[in-house]
């Protein structure tokens, strides 16, 4: 990303390892990230400080606030803000906000970086939740 105004990431994600290693490789992309390792954590950051343009949020995580909640609570707050899960849970809950995106874990860093950069770019593209979901789990994008 060469952006004067990079792209804010908030990304919520109780494995240290995998937020740690993923934010720094986005910051060397050159989005901005502010990393928390709840969402409780992750709530208060977005109360306090700039509107991020892309919650990042995995879904099992400890605390009073699954990014389930997390998700909806940023819509709430920011309601332009992009919403992408990284979670090992399944894509099609009915807690999933609306126009959200799904990342199925594992995942690596190409995959996490095509997901981030469609949804910086602006060109969000509405989730298509079949029935039968594809066996990998994931929710299939409409093209743009």
């Amino acid at each position: 990303m060469t952006d004067a105004n990079p792209a804010r990431i908030s990304y919520a994600e109780d494995s240290r390892f995998l937020r740690e290693l993923m934010s720094k490789r986005l910051r060397d992309r050159g989005y901005l990230i502010v990393g928390a390792p709840t969402g409780d954590a992750a709530a208060a950051a977005l109360s306090e400080a700039a509107p991020p343009d892309i919650l990042v949020t995995d879904i099992g995580m400890p605390g009073s606030l699954d990014g389930w909640g997390l998700a909806r609570l940023c819509r709430e707050l920011h309601p332009g803000t992009g919403i992408l899960y990284a979670s090992s849970e399944r894509p099609d809950s009915p807690l999933r906000v609306a126009d959200s995106e799904f990342l199925p874990k594992p995942y690596g860093f190409e995959a996490l970086l095509a997901e981030v950069e469609r949804l910086a770019s602006g060109r969000r593209c509405a989730a298509v939740l079949s029935p039968d979901l594809p066996p990998s789990g994931r929710a299939t994008s409409a093209p743009c």
